[in-house]
């Protein structure tokens, strides 16, 4: 829960003067009165400056740069803006305000923004199809590994779900499955063992639910002005961190990731490869020879 600091003893009894003055200045006009309560707003108002300054760099110097965890989940309280709800989008000057009108309107718009594009035939796209081709041809002909998974596995991925409320269309959050009896976690082992053994998950865990926000924080929105978010069931987050496991260990054990590679890998951030671009920099200064960088953004 949010709170606030309590304000220091002697600041508490100026305030307490203050409205003291207050009352007999209302109950007498006196003008005595009004210049002393001017001169106790002036000192209120500059030792209530010194407090909240003195407070914000205390909690400023309370952030720990080696720790990077605790630093942003303080840091994200000052950023954690909300969305504002869409009361209703606005095709062409007119108001659509019906909550099934809505979204049937932003279901037919982000069905055409995700579509699939219509095939130019270039060989580009000529090489792609004959790659997936030959790729579905070896993975019939191939039967995959068989996978296992460990009462371990499942237990240190019920610990890494964040504790978040929102749910999918099944309805169960986060929150209820690290909320779960002990007694219920056999039963989810054995569902997700059976689900790796035949390589085949449940329909629903495929079908996401869909909030829009906006993008601005009026009320009344055009439809291209949301960004939509997908909520997957958080049954199918658990088991895709069981299998997390499984595939980090074969793209270990094959070598498919160069060691450049950072993201998405433990042990691995952004801290490291500033270190080995800063090296690579160093090297490079001390040769006298030129160093080369590329940015990309999508």
């Amino acid at each position: 829960p949010n709170f606030r600091p309590s304000l220091p003893n002697d600041l508490v009894r100026l305030i307490e003067a203050k409205r003291e003055v207050l009352k007999l200045f209302r109950s007498t006009r006196h003008p005595a009165l009004a210049v002393r309560l001017r001169d106790l707003g002036k000192l209120v108002r500059q030792a209530l400056f010194h407090f909240k300054k003195s407070s914000w760099l205390w909690y400023c110097q309370s952030l720990n740069d080696c720790d990077v965890h605790a630093f942003w989940r303080k840091a994200k309280r000052h950023f954690n803006a909300r969305a504002p709800p869409i009361d209703g989008f606005v095709v062409n000057k007119m108001l659509i305000s019906s909550p099934q009108e809505m979204c049937d309107y932003a279901g037919e718009f982000y069905s055409n923004q995700f579509a699939a594009h219509a095939s130019s035939n270039s060989p580009t796209e000529l090489a792609a199809i004959v790659a997936d081709q030959s790729y579905e041809g070896l993975l019939r002909r191939t039967q995959p590994p068989r996978i296992v998974f460990t009462y371990s596995q499942v237990i240190r991925s019920l610990a890494t779900l964040k504790n978040k409320g929102s749910s999918g269309i099944d309805g169960v959050s986060n929150r209820i499955l690290k909320l779960l009896p002990s007694s219920h976690l056999p039963i989810i082992f054995a569902c997700f063992n059976v689900f790796a053994s035949s390589h085949t998950t449940p329909p629903h865990w495929h079908v996401a639910k869909i909030i829009l926000l906006s993008k601005t924080k009026s009320r009344t929105v055009s439809v291209d002005e949301t960004r939509p978010i997908s909520l997957l069931p958080s049954f199918s987050k658990l088991y895709e961190k069981c299998f997390l496991f499984h595939l980090r260990q074969w793209i270990s054990d094959w070598g498919l990731l160069p060691d450049e590679q950072t993201g998405f890998r433990p042990g691995h951030n952004m801290a490291v490869r500033i270190a080995a671009i800063t090296d690579q920099i160093g090297q490079c200064l001390s040769k006298n020879t030129a160093s080369a960088g590329l940015f990309v953004d999508f």
